[in-house]
């Protein structure tokens, strides 16, 4: 039962049942702006005397330019001194925190970024946003000292900077910036008492200039959900959309709902199709800052496949078969906007994600789950005395184990009888089940399958 719950529930609750600080840990599938912590959040001291890199964002627009040796984009970074005042106004600018890169392809631009502006290789520097928003007019890349064009990071007709960024830890960054410059231009008066507000805490919140109140970006929970049907998925298009475009329902969360009763009522709402509560899975979570969306992902089974059209919130809705879905990803038509018979969403959306998720699922015919990145078992009836070096001892032996986890009770700090192992390949994960299911590890006898089933596959007994 426990383990049936666990299958079915991967949100946080698997999340908190686990105990890990990190995604990357718990297996959760790989999204585009998540830089698994190459760009560290959190609050920049604006007193610092380190150089800071600037992004600049005007109303919306994020300044790129042609990534060396490349005909990508990449993000105009400005590089300011310590102490050093901007040529700009101070009544038409503003800075934030955005972050500070920890390695990868953001912290190879800050300091291309620092040597140009001769700072060479000066430690412990941040993002941070320049907002120039108030401007009249957007300022010329020359006149802030670097050559970019200003652009809109994201287009709903087609191809967009987003898509073209030469790594997708520049989108992070940029979409951050943008998200945060509109939240800041969408809160000039305080609610309580009508007062203006201004930035403060490096630029993350505002306060009140009159009663003190404080505000915090908000975002809006919503779900995006695939929904299948044996060997089809259903998927919808927007009258607004490009010809062809069609994509995974998705919704905003209500008052007081849980995230799947959202995921039922969405579907039920566009479409008219009924979804197994039981089936829903969480595959991962992403930060949608078109404005300020954080969506959760998930893949559902139907109980009913039929459709009832809601015209008012789609144009139109339909099952898909793998086969179609497979053409439209691998076509290099599939992301350009272009009329097709069916394209889809880019990669840089969670959309896409779904609809590989999906699809790497089908390929195993055992029933384990590809919404993560390696193969994972669970491992119940462990003993509550048995240690990391137990398990691993006992299943090394079928392949690499990637990560191991035992679930520890903290008030005791014994083990609560159940462990995740995760594997390079399914091979040496299948290998393990059949190896270690009924076996006895410490006087205790084992029950091991795979940790996140397909809706409606059963584990076979021996």
């Amino acid at each position: 039962m426990l383990r049936k719950a666990l299958q079915c529930r991967l949100g946080a609750l698997f999340l908190a049942f686990l105990g890990l600080s990190c995604l990357e840990e718990a297996f959760v599938a790989k999204v585009f702006f998540n830089t698994s912590g190459r760009l560290e959040r959190g609050s920049l001291s604006d007193t610092s005397e380190a150089p800071r890199c600037l992004v600049p964002v005007y109303q919306g627009l994020c300044l790129v330019r042609k990534a060396p040796s490349s005909d990508l984009l990449e993000p105009v970074l400005l590089s300011e001194a310590p102490g050093k005042e901007s040529s700009e106004s101070s009544k038409t600018q503003f800075l934030a925190s955005l972050g500070r890169p920890a390695s990868g392809p953001l912290l190879e631009l800050q300091q291309r970024t620092l040597e140009k502006g001769g700072a060479g290789g000066a430690s412990g520097a941040g993002f941070w946003l320049l907002d120039l928003s108030a401007s009249p007019e957007p300022p010329k890349g020359s006149d802030l000292g670097a050559e970019g064009e200003w652009s809109k990071l994201r287009s709903r007709s087609g191809p967009s900077v987003m898509d073209a960024l030469a790594a997708d830890d520049y989108a992070a960054l940029l979409s951050t910036a943008v998200g945060l410059s509109e939240w800041h231009r969408s809160v000039p008066f305080c609610a309580k008492c009508g007062g203006r507000t201004a930035p403060f805490r490096a630029g993350l919140n505002r306060r009140c200039e009159a009663c003190g109140a404080r505000y915090r970006p908000r975002l809006d929970p919503s779900v995006i959900v695939l929904v299948t049907h044996k060997k089809r998925c259903l998927l919808g298009r927007k009258a607004v959309w490009p010809p062809g475009r069609y994509s995974t329902l998705a919704g905003f969360v209500e008052f007081g709902e849980t995230l799947e009763e959202c995921v039922v009522r969405e579907v039920r709402e566009e479409s008219g199709v009924s979804v197994d509560p039981s089936s829903i899975r969480f595959v991962a979570s992403q930060p949608w800052l078109f404005p300020r969306s954080l969506m959760m992902g998930f893949i559902a089974e139907a109980s009913d496949p039929s459709l009832q059209l809601d015209a008012e919130e789609l144009e139109d809705v339909g099952w898909f078969d793998r086969a179609t879905l497979q053409g439209a990803l691998a076509s290099e038509e599939a992301c350009d906007g272009t009329p097709a018979s069916l394209n889809v969403p880019s990669r840089a959306s969670l959309a896409n994600t779904l609809m590989r998720t999906w699809l790497r699922d089908a390929e195993d015919e055992t029933g384990a789950a590809r919404s993560i990145e390696g193969w994972v078992v669970i491992v119940s009836g462990v003993h509550e005395e048995a240690q990391e070096d137990d398990i691993f001892e006992a299943f090394s032996e079928y392949g690499d184990i990637k990560n191991l986890h035992l679930n520890l009770d903290r008030r005791t700090g014994f083990v609560k009888g159940y462990a995740f192992i995760e594997y390079e390949n399914k091979q040496e994960a299948d290998a393990a089940i059949k190896g270690m299911d009924g076996n006895t590890l410490l006087d205790h006898k084992l029950d091991v399958s795979w940790a996140f089933a397909k809706p409606g596959s059963k584990k076979k007994r021996r």
